[in-house]
C-alpha cells in the first residue's frame, strides 16, 4: 500500500522529490525542522493516469489559462482517494488541532527526454509550481489537489509552449509542513554566487519569510567571513511592510502585507546572525556542496524551512 512518509524519521527516497529529500536530510543530520510529511509521487500518478487524455486535450486546444482552470477543476473533481485520505485523517489525529499547514510542491518535469527536478543541484526551478499557507485539517485535501494541478498551471503551460516544447510532462510529491509562527526569518547563502568571495550572506526581516522570498521587501543585509565567522558588512533594510497571514481558503491569496511598526531597529541580532551563519556552514557540510537555505526564528531558536544547492556559482 502507498503510504505517507514522515520525513522526521531517518529514510531516504528517492521518489519524495528533491525538497521533501532534503527535509528528510536535514532531519537525519539532526538540523532543527518543522513536523514535515511527504504525499509520494505516486499518488500523484494514481489521481493523474485517468485524467491524462483530457488533461493533454485541454493543454492543447484551449488558451492557457482557460486549460489551467479546467485542469484543476478536473483534479478537484476526482477528489483525494480514499487510502490517502485515510491516512491524512489518521496522521492530524496525532497531532494538535491548532496546527496550521504550509502544503509545497516537491515536483519535477521533463522536458524533452531530460527530467529537471524542483530544489535539486541541477535547477531549483523556483514559482514553476504552487504553495498554500497556513491551511488547517478540513481545507488539507482542497490545497493538496491544487497543487497537484499546478504542474499544469498558466505560468507552465505558457512557459513550455512558448519554448514550442511538445512532449513537457510532470510529477509531483507534495510537502506537509508545520507552519511555526516567526518572529523573524532569513534567507542564507553558504557561498557568494556572484564572485569568489569566501563570504556568506544573510537576509532577514520580522514574521515570516514569504516577504523576503518574494521580494515584497527590502531586508536586513549582512555579510560574515567564512573562516573566521565575523560579521564584514551589516545594513539595515527599509522593512516597511511584514507578512501576515489569513486562513487558507478555496480560492484565493491569504498572504497578505501589514505595517511593520519594529522596521528600524535590526530584525535579528548579530549573535543569532552568527549562530545562523554556523548552522548554515554545518548544512553545507552535511550536504558537500553550497546551500541556499530559509530560516525563520522562534524564541532564539532557528528552525530550517527549505534547503536547496546554490544552482549558479561563479567560479
Amino acid at each position: 500500500m502507498r503510504k505517507i512518509v514522515d520525513l522526521n524519521k531517518s529514510q531516504r527516497l528517492e521518489t519524495l522529490g528533491a525538497k521533501c529529500d532534503n527535509i528528510n536530510r536535514l532531519s537525519g543530520y539532526g538540523f532543527n525542522v518543522p513536523i514535515s510529511y511527504a504525499i509520494p509521487e505516486a499518488f500523484f500518478t494514481d489521481h493523474l493516469t485517468p485524467l491524462a487524455n483530457e488533461v493533454a486535450s485541454a493543454i492543447k486546444y484551449l488558451h492557457p489559462k482557460k486549460a489551467a482552470d479546467e485542469v484543476e477543476t478536473m483534479f478537484l473533481d476526482v477528489g483525494i482517494a480514499e487510502n490517502l485520505q485515510y491516512q491524512l485523517e489518521q496522521l492530524l489525529a496525532d497531532l494538535p488541532s491548532n496546527i496550521y499547514f504550509a502544503i509545497r510542491s516537491s515536483g519535477s518535469c521533463t522536458v524533452k527526454g531530460k527530467q529537471i527536478k524542483e530544489d535539486s543541484g541541477g535547477s531549483a526551478l523556483a514559482g514553476l509550481f504552487d504553495s498554500f499557507l497556513m491551511v488547517q485539517r478540513h481545507n488539507m485535501s482542497d490545497a493538496i489537489l491544487r497543487c497537484w494541478s499546478s504542474i499544469y498551471n498558466e505560468r507552465n503551460i505558457r512557459l513550455f509552449s512558448d519554448s514550442k516544447v511538445t512532449n513537457y510532462s510532470g510529477t509531483m510529491s507534495v510537502l506537509i509542513q508545520e507552519m511555526v509562527e516567526a518572529d523573524s526569518s532569513a534567507v542564507m547563502m553558504t557561498r557568494d554566487p556572484i564572485d569568489s568571495r569566501n563570504v556568506l550572506g544573510i537576509e532577514s526581516t520580522n514574521g515570516p519569510c514569504e516577504a523576503l522570498v518574494s521580494g515584497k521587501v527590502t531586508g536586513d543585509f549582512c555579510l560574515i567571513d567564512r573562516d573566521s565567522g565575523i560579521i564584514i558588512e551589516h545594513q539595515t533594510g527599509s522593512k516597511a511592510h511584514l507578512v501576515a497571514y489569513s486562513e487558507f481558503f478555496a480560492i484565493g491569496n491569504n498572504c497578505y502585507l501589514v505595517e511593520n511598526k519594529r522596521n528600524d531597529l535590526p530584525a535579528i541580532d548579530e549573535e543569532m546572525l552568527k549562530a545562523l551563519a554556523d548552522i548554515g556552514m554545518e548544512i553545507e557540510d552535511s550536504f558537500g556542496t553550497p546551500m541556499d537555505i530559509e530560516a525563520i526564528l522562534k524564541d532564539k531558536i532557528w528552525v530550517i524551512v527549505q534547503a536547496r544547492p546554490i544552482t549558479t556559482i561563479n567560479q
